[in-house]
């Protein structure tokens, strides 16, 4: 597992990448060769990402999202996409950001939000 504290992030931050690191291992990663095989979406796993709250993370709660911030939906990303690539980008990327890249896309959040260096992306742009 990834110690985000190691970086500086708070407690709430290690507990919520931990959940989805171990969501993601279990429910998600046995769905990724099907999806990827037979171009099939698991609906039914999509409800139920909504209903504990990893889907419209940054929408605030009163328009029926969960109202963390965007370091959050960095953490839910990067420990989703290391175990279903597919299905994380379905939702947290709109083809900017090739699901294999998204490490380095956190890497270079992260390193912004700490605000120390971080090396130059070959693309010119980058998006979360």
């Amino acid at each position: 597992m990834v110690d985000v504290t190691r970086y500086g992030f708070e407690g709430d931050y290690q507990q919520l990448y931990d959940m989805v690191d171990r969501y993601s291992r279990e429910r998600l990663y046995p769905l990724a060769e099907r999806m990827d095989r037979d171009d099939w979406f698991p609906e039914e796993e999509v409800r139920k990402l909504a209903k504990i709250g990893l889907l419209g993370v940054t929408v605030p709660e009163k328009f029926g999202g969960a109202g963390m911030d965007t370091i959050s939906q960095c953490f839910i990303t990067e420990a989703m996409s290391k175990w279903n690539s597919s299905l994380c980008a379905k939702f947290f990327s709109d083809g900017i950001i090739a699901p294999q890249d998204t490490r380095k896309a956190l890497g270079m959040a992260i390193s912004a939000a700490l605000n120390t260096e971080f090396e130059e992306t070959s693309n010119g742009y980058m998006r979360l």
